[in-house]
């Protein structure tokens, strides 16, 4: 049986959401890409053997990718405070671009005209361009934001402390849900 999930957001039609970001994924051309934190670093391995094909150096400390219908792989890259974009196919960078303190999530849009980035050490959520690298504010506020997801018009963020999600709907209001039990014996 299939899970549901009901939530506060009018989420649409089933699959109505964008890709999310990993620190590994499968890419379209069937090579796995990981990312290497403490060598500043993306790794393409082949998928059958995990050889090492390329490793393609982004600076900084890459958290996550998310491949794009384009080809390119947009790399979050916390401590240099960029988005990365990288061509898998040349294992070269395209571009890179400032967004914020410390980038960490990824997820693009439904309709794959923006990505939003959270941005763990200024507590806020970047929309950017996915073409540009072009970044606007989406919302500000959160702990220490990590993963996100869009579903319709709707922005999901995991707060890394305090055990809450927030779903920022179309107006911009943040229907936040602790999940931390009333029962917890310590805060969270």
């Amino acid at each position: 049986s299939a899970l549901s999930l009901a939530p506060a957001c009018d989420a649409g039609a089933q699959g109505d959401a964008g890709r999310v970001s990993s620190s590994i994924a499968v890419l379209a051309s069937g090579d796995v890409a990981v990312v290497n934190p403490d060598q500043g670093s993306v790794s393409l391995l082949d998928p059958s053997s995990l050889a090492v094909r390329a490793t393609i150096d982004v600076g900084g400390e890459p958290h996550a990718l998310l491949e794009l219908a384009s080809g390119e792989v947009l790399v979050a890259n916390g401590r240099a405070g960029e988005v990365v974009a990288i061509y898998p196919t040349s294992a070269r960078v395209v571009t890179r671009a400032s967004v914020c303190a410390g980038p960490y999530g990824l997820a693009e849009s439904p309709d794959r005209a923006w990505v939003a980035v959270t941005c763990e050490w200024d507590g806020s959520v970047r929309r950017v361009d996915p073409a540009t690298l072009a970044s606007s504010g989406l919302a500000r506020g959160f702990r220490r934001p990590r993963a996100v997801a869009i579903v319709a018009s709707d922005v999901w963020v995991a707060d890394w402390v305090g055990g809450v999600v927030h779903d920022l709907d179309a107006a911009g209001v943040d229907h936040a849900v602790s999940l931390v039990p009333a029962s917890a014996s310590r805060p969270a």
